[in-house]
């Protein structure tokens, strides 16, 4: 069950989720889910859940997704508006993957490419000695986060 699920999940509200994968300390695959959601007008950001499947294909990820707002009755077709993900083709694809799933079923949804991982990726590249400005975007980002 969710450690940071919204109070009143009745309430009118609208949230995002971001997903991203990874191997635990015993290497078990999962699918972390966080959400960020208004609550009273204010945004909150918290974990929502891991998703542990046999198999991390887009439309397993998408049904257990479905799953996931089923269980904490998050009416997903009424009130997502955001998916982020690191760009990995089973999550971002616009010819299939999760979010290509739930935008047939969302069509306002918003997709977008986790900045953190845009940042890791641009800096695994020479572009930071090619633009050195890319150091000051980052510097911005970073400490409006913080």
């Amino acid at each position: 069950m969710s450690k940071c699920a919204p109070r009143n999940s009745s309430s009118i509200w609208v949230f995002s989720i971001a997903i991203d994968s990874s191997n635990d300390i015993t290497r078990t695959k999962s699918l972390s889910v966080n959400i960020l959601y208004l609550d009273q007008g204010f945004p909150k950001w918290s974990y929502l859940d891991s998703l542990f499947l046999e198999s991390f294909r887009d439309k397993s990820i998408h049904q257990g997704l479905l799953n996931l707002f089923n269980k904490l009755q998050l009416d997903y077709k009424k009130y997502l508006v955001g998916f982020c993900s690191d760009g990995a083709e089973t999550l971002k694809s616009s010819q299939n993957g999760v979010f290509r799933l739930l935008k047939k079923e969302v069509p306002s949804i918003l997709g977008i490419h986790c900045i953190a991982n845009v940042f890791n990726l641009t800096y695994k590249t020479d572009l930071v000695q090619q633009f050195p400005v890319l150091n000051d975007i980052f510097d911005l980002t970073y400490s409006t986060y913080k």
